[in-house]
Order: structure tokens, then C-alpha cells, then sequence
């Protein structure tokens, strides 16, 4: 058999032959007048009408009619579904283009609060915070252990401070070096504490030696405690933009009123308390001898002297220098509460 483009088959056998196949294939017939093999997709599909019998003569002169088979519908090949599912036609499509825009990292934010300014008075400050003013030892627990390396932060504690090597400047306001201590036991280093004979109390602290410079901002990352004196103490607290406001001035109306009096014939206080000028003013003589320095709503400031005289061995004077600015409002204590710091500073009457 060969298949033709028609996708029917035609048989050609010999006479004798061709009525018994053409007897065998009606014999087989179906109602639909085709013989089917497979399965058909339609009843219609691939089916063809039988030809009509034509009549010849053979070379004898015989007559031979031929019998035609009827056409047998194919049906399509059988296809095996597939093992990874139905076929999926993909439609190519078109994306809009998208245009990043550069990426620009943002600093994080700070996690330092800011601290409220403005000075506001308050009754007292927490006496762990206050040194003794008298000939007697501090008293409270004893301080963290100092940073190891340049640059790493306090531990939350209470800590000694002094006026660092570098003095405050009004060049560069909004910075004050200090230099900050630990409170030890006195039981530790007895040789650091005042005492009097008899064993020291559990909470009795001395200051060590070691020491750890900082760089405190000026600004409002930082809080103040500062005591001043106006015949009574004068308690307020600020930030550290309100605690650089208050050396600014100081600074200056110092440098223009007291500096040049200094070493002259004139005292600065009995000059300033005749004629008060750039914030002076004559302290009342019935609670002391000395001048004091208001600005704003900053508790007022006393100056007992208006300069710093050393002394040698005997009791010699080897001169007066000008008052720094640390020199009136001096540091006493540093404390750190969830890594805020506060600078207490006292400004009052020494005996």
C-alpha cells in the first residue's frame, strides 16, 4: 500500500483476486459505508463518497468489472499526552522600561535625646551628685571603670571631673574639655581620702588619680546642673547650648570690665560695686565681700575674688592671672543616665 497525498489507499490486485478482497472488505463495512481504524476526531472528517464502478474490456475481449473498495478513513495519529502537562503557547509581550533612581543612603538617626534648655531652678540637686564643700570625703558608690581607648563613651555612673588641659575658648564656644575621674572606695584608696582616724564607712569615696579626657559637646546633647549664690545657693539646671551662652558673656563682660583692673591701683569690686557695668554688681555686704555676675535667667554667679593669685612655699605671692571661665563656674561631678551626661558646676561661696 502507498500513501497518497489524499490520505487515501487503492488497492490494485488482479480480476480474480479483486472480488473476493472487495466480498471481505463489504463483509466488514460499517453503517457509515467506510471502514474505520483509530479513532476519528468527527464523523464527517476524512470521509470520501465511492466512485462509480466503471465498465472496460480486457485484451480477450471479455468484460471485467471491477469492484471499488471504499475509501478507509484514517484517523490522525494518537498523541500521548504529555508528561509535563498541557502545552502552554507563550505570548511574547512588551514591558515598560523602569528608571531606578540612584540610591542615597541617609544617615541613621541620632538615638541621643535632646535635653530641654532654658535654666530652670529647682530646690536642690541629688546629694550624689554634690560634693562635700567642707574637709570631708564624698559619699556614695563608687564609679565605673574608665573607657580603655580615645573616643569610647562613659558608663552610666557618677564620676569626677575637673577642667581639662585645654581651656574653654570663646573661639570654639560649644566645646569643653575635661578631665573626668573615677570615685573609689576610701577602703580601696585610703590614701586618697580625708581622714581622721577612724575606719572609713562603706560609702565614704576618695578620687583616683587616673584620669580620662573628654570632649563635652556644648549643645543640647548634654545637660547642666548648675549652683550659684546670692546671699543663699541658687540651684538651676540647662542644657549645654544654655551652659556655652553663659561663659560667652561671662567671657566677654569679664575681658571689658575686670581684666583691665587687674594689678592696678583700682579693686574691681569696689570700681563695679560703685558703678555696676557689663553684668556686675556689688554683692551685698551683709553675705559677702565680692562681686556677682547675673545674665538672663542663669543663677547668679559670685566672684569672692576676681582673680587667681598663687603662692609659693612660704606664703610668698608669685602673682595674679585673670579668672578663666572654669575658674568661677567650676566643675564638680559628671553624671551618665542611659548614656546622657550631665556637667554639674558651682558657682557659690567658698568658706
Amino acid at each position: 500500500m502507498k500513501r497518497t497525498s489524499s490520505g487515501l489507499a487503492h488497492v490494485m490486485r488482479p480480476a480474480t483476486l479483486t472480488v473476493v478482497l472487495a466480498l471481505a472488505v463489504v463483509a466488514c463495512g460499517s453503517s457509515n459505508s467506510g471502514v474505520s481504524t483509530g479513532r476519528a476526531d468527527s464523523d464527517s472528517a476524512g470521509t470520501s463518497s465511492p466512485s462509480t464502478p466503471d465498465t472496460a474490456a480486457d485484451a480477450t475481449g471479455s468484460e471485467t468489472t471491477e469492484i471499488v473498495v471504499p475509501s478507509v478513513t484514517e484517523a490522525p495519529p494518537i498523541t500521548e499526552p504529555s508528561s509535563t502537562g498541557p502545552t502552554t503557547t507563550l505570548v511574547p509581550i512588551t514591558l515598560p522600561v523602569i528608571t531606578t533612581a540612584p540610591t542615597t543612603t541617609a544617615p541613621p538617626p541620632s538615638t541621643t535625646p535632646g535635653v530641654p534648655g532654658g535654666w530652670v531652678a529647682v530646690d536642690s540637686f541629688p546629694p550624689e551628685v554634690v560634693p562635700p564643700l567642707d574637709e570631708s570625703n564624698q559619699t556614695g558608690v563608687p564609679s565605673p571603670a574608665l573607657p580603655t581607648a580615645p573616643g569610647q563613651p562613659l558608663a552610666d555612673g557618677i564620676y569626677d571631673v575637673q577642667a581639662g588641659a585645654t581651656p574653654w575658648s570663646p573661639a570654639n564656644p560649644n566645646v569643653l574639655d575635661v578631665s573626668v575621674h573615677r570615685y573609689e572606695a576610701c577602703t580601696v584608696i585610703p590614701d586618697s581620702c580625708i581622714s581622721y582616724g577612724d575606719p572609713f564607712a562603706p560609702d565614704e569615696l576618695g578620687i583616683e588619680a587616673a584620669s580620662y579626657d573628654v570632649s563635652l559637646p556644648l549643645t543640647g546633647q548634654i545637660g547642666v546642673g548648675l549652683t550659684g549664690y546670692d546671699c543663699q545657693a541658687y540651684d538651676a539646671t540647662g542644657n549645654g547650648a544654655d551652659l556655652a551662652a553663659l561663659f560667652t558673656a561671662f567671657d566677654a563682660s569679664y575681658s571689658a570690665d575686670i581684666a583691665p583692673l587687674l594689678g592696678g591701683a583700682d579693686n574691681p569690686v569696689d570700681v563695679l560695686s560703685a558703678a555696676p557695668a557689663g553684668g556686675f554688681t556689688g554683692e551685698n555686704p551683709d553675705c559677702s565681700y565680692g562681686l556677682l555676675f547675673k545674665n538672663g535667667g542663669a543663677p547668679p554667679l559670685l566672684l569672692q575674688s576676681t582673680y587667681n593669685e598663687s603662692f609659693d612655699s612660704d606664703g610668698n605671692s608669685l602673682g595674679i592671672t585673670p579668672l578663666s571661665v572654669t575658674d568661677e563656674m567650676h566643675p564638680e561631678t559628671l553624671q551618665v543616665v542611659n548614656g546622657v551626661a550631665t556637667i554639674y558646676l558651682y558657682a557659690g561661696f567658698f568658706s
